[in-house]
């Protein structure tokens, strides 16, 4: 048997656990029947890409009763219409939370209103007003692309280069451009202030480190950028060391000639004219130069080739080439001569022989 005390501390102790065991379950029960905060339906937002059209977008929230398609509907109306609300003109199939508004139903000039109701309209859980410029985000800019511009010991410079998206490509649409770079093992970005054309030089990136560029835009009236393009990587080596550059420029018979050029081992001007030249010519020294002209006949056979017909040939003046980007604001190259410096004639032709006499030492006939 046990003694007193020790029956006394077992009922303590069995006390103990029954009060644990209920207050342990009374805590379960009580988180059981926590319930998350309830989140109406509401507008996650308007876009528009080229101010041509746009999309609204919408969340269920937390209701579990909005899972058919036509359970929650999107009206509309705008100056034109103000005593009228219209229904979203086309709902997205592929996305169901969505409605898109056609060229037909979207005016840069117009306030529009749009509500998310009830499928009865009875409730209105979220209403937006905007303008079309208000919306504006801009697809990402494409065909991102780097050329190798200087190399020191240490450091490099290389030129950016990118296209608008396709689909702002109207035009009238003005965007402008910010680039994006770091060091490709930090987590901080740079930004060298926003830009009007589609290319840009960064300066200084150190040859031991890997870097990542990437670039977005935004209307030129607009303050939201739309989304980034795809990232380019710089390598801290095997840095392509072959810039776009003329190759020569020949003249057979001094009547014509002809200059030809090479990409280089940049992939951002394989395309025809992504490089474009340009020449000026100049009698005497005492004379003015002539403004700059582009090439007369770009050769359709051969791509990297200018051809200058007897109209744009003399053999009395000095000629200036330059090779240039598709916008003239990048001079890849640029080389001088007079025509007579140039002259590679053709190769003789009909080159034949015939024999003359034949003798055998040794041999008498």
């Amino acid at each position: 048997m046990f003694s007193p005390q020790l029956n006394t501390m077992a009922a303590a102790l069995t006390m103990l656990l029954f009060l644990l065991h209920i207050f342990t379950a009374s805590a379960q029960e009580y988180a059981s029947e926590q319930v998350l905060p309830r989140i109406n339906p509401h507008f996650t937002g308007c876009v528009s890409a080229n101010l041509e059209t746009f999309l609204c977008r919408w969340n269920v929230g937390t209701s579990k009763n909005f899972s058919e398609p036509g359970d929650l509907r999107l009206f509309y109306k705008n100056k034109e219409q103000a005593k009228e609300w219209m229904e979203c003109p086309h709902y997205s199939t592929d996305r169901p939370n969505e409605c898109f508004f056609n060229k037909s139903h979207t005016s840069v000039w117009l306030d529009y209103r749009v509500q998310l109701r009830s499928r009865d309209q009875d409730i209105m859980y979220d209403e937006n007003r905007f303008q079309l410029q208000d919306i504006a985000r801009p697809d990402p800019p494409v065909g991102l692309n780097w050329t190798l511009r200087i190399v020191t010991d240490n450091n490099y410079d290389i030129i950016l280069s990118w296209k608008p998206p396709p689909s702002a490509d109207m035009g009238w649409m003005t965007l402008q451009y910010e680039v994006q770079y770091r060091n490709a093992i930090s987590d901080q970005w740079k930004a060298d202030g926003l830009l009007k054309s589609t290319h840009h030089s960064i300066l200084g990136f150190q040859t031991n480190s890997n870097h990542e560029i990437r670039v977005r835009c935004k209307m030129l009236t607009g303050e939201q950028f739309g989304e980034f393009s795809q990232s380019v990587f710089v390598p801290s080596e095997g840095f392509p060391q072959d810039n776009p550059h003329l190759t020569g420029c020949v003249s057979n018979n001094m009547e014509t000639f002809r200059c030809s050029w090479s990409v280089g081992t940049s992939r951002s001007v394989s395309e025809p004219r992504n490089l474009r030249l340009f020449y000026i010519t100049k009698q005497l020294p005492h004379m003015p130069t002539v403004k700059w002209r582009e090439c007369p006949h770009y050769s359709t056979d051969r791509p990297n080739q200018c051809f200058f017909n007897q109209n744009h040939t003399s053999v009395w003046l000095d000629y200036r080439v330059q090779l240039r980007s598709m916008d003239q604001d990048i001079i890849y190259n640029e080389i001088r001569f007079e025509l007579q410096d140039i002259v590679e004639p053709d190769p003789p032709v009909g080159l034949n022989w015939t024999l003359l006499n034949v003798s055998v030492t040794g041999t008498n006939f």
